[in-house]
């Protein structure tokens, strides 16, 4: 249960920051894809945020939940990449908050069945 919420806190925190990224950046989204990361800070913050998260949470998958082992080794490539390139970072950000709106609805669903 308190790896639900620790899942949760981080659907909330990212959802949130990818939200205030694409906001920031609305007119930028022309370069989100090619735009050097160092030009769009809160999405650098929000993929770091998402490193640490999948990094931190491979631990348990590994030890407990192997079944998501895959998708997390995928999204630390993705974000590693990512960082390594120094482009993509509000592309992943806008994805980011799409994304985690429904992760957060499941994540919740989950805390809710499990009280």
């Amino acid at each position: 249960q308190s790896c639900s919420r620790i899942s949760f806190f981080h659907h909330v925190v990212a959802a949130i920051l990818g939200a205030w990224a694409h906001y920031c950046y609305q007119d930028h989204l022309d370069e989100a894809a090619f735009g050097a990361n160092d030009r769009f800070p809160v999405a650098v913050l929000l993929q770091h945020f998402n490193l640490g998260y999948f990094l931190y949470d491979t631990v348990h998958v590994a030890v407990w939940d192997q079944k998501f082992l895959e998708h997390h080794l995928i999204a630390i490539a993705g974000y590693a990449t990512s960082e390594i390139a120094n482009v993509f970072g509000l592309a992943n950000a806008v994805n980011t908050w799409i994304t985690e709106v429904g992760s957060l609805m499941y994540s919740a669903y989950l805390i809710k069945r499990s009280d």
